[in-house]
């Protein structure tokens, strides 16, 4: 007859196997800080955009977890463009340290930031609006809320940079017709200049797309698997420019 267990060791099993399943459940889960954005362009319905930041990722999805999605690895600067009906990914490698082709600078490019009294404070932070200006023409405007998340403005310039990167590997391909100083401002060189300020309450381009940040919060408990790659998805690379 195989031995009983005394209640008192029922009881430290039981505690035993609740913490090692806590253990397992805490690995499996990330705190993130998490952007919720409504965008807008020429023809499109509004759709959400949500941006999940850790130490290590950038992730930019929809919202859905199981859906497609972009993510950032903040360590390698690699970026990956996750297509789940296709079964693909798309990496597009880091940028260069700098875009120095004087051929594509923008001229007289100029961002103008002015604190705004009469905007509200975002978590006890003063909103500032912007312009971007290049080649005599406004190209970008909006709003920034100074200082607040620095850790996810960062992330977001990382992001930025990357895809900078790849405009300017492709401005080659770029129709003529689209190669105005405002493109080139607002995709290639001064497509961070507002991070430096602050994280992005609005956002509005001189091409239609608009941008609003309708939530944010920090400390958000999501899934690890979030920020991992499908297995077995083919992989297609886009080099440095």
């Amino acid at each position: 007859m195989a031995a009983m267990l005394r209640p008192g060791l029922l009881v430290l099993l039981g505690a035993m196997l609740w913490g090692l399943a806590g253990t397992s459940m805490a690995a499996d889960r990330l705190t993130a800080t998490r952007l919720d954005y409504r965008e807008r362009e020429t023809g499109v319905d509004p759709y959400p955009v949500r941006i999940l930041v850790t130490p290590a990722f950038l992730r930019s999805d929809d919202g859905d977890d199981a859906g497609d999605f972009l993510l950032l690895d903040r360590h390698s600067r690699r970026l990956y463009s996750v297509s789940r009906d296709n079964h693909e990914i798309l990496v597009v490698e880091p940028p260069p340290a700098r875009l120095t082709d004087a051929r594509r600078r923008p001229p007289a490019m100029e961002m103008k930031v002015e604190r705004d009294p009469a905007a509200p404070a975002i978590a006890g932070h003063a909103v500032a609006s912007f312009r971007l200006q290049a080649g005599g023409k406004v190209c970008d405007r909006g709003a920034v809320a100074l200082g607040l998340l620095p850790d996810a403005v960062q992330a977001l310039r990382e992001y930025r940079a990357v895809l900078a990167g790849r405009q300017f590997r492709d401005w080659f391909k770029t129709p003529a017709e689209f190669r105005t100083p405002c493109f080139l401002a607002s995709y290639i060189y001064g497509i961070a200049r507002d991070l430096d300020y602050g994280l992005p309450l609005q956002e509005r381009r001189w091409d239609g797309r608009d941008r609003i940040l309708v939530d944010f919060r920090s400390g958000v408990q999501v899934p690890a698997g979030l920020f991992r790659l499908p297995p077995g998805f083919r992989r297609f690379h886009i080099q440095r420019p």
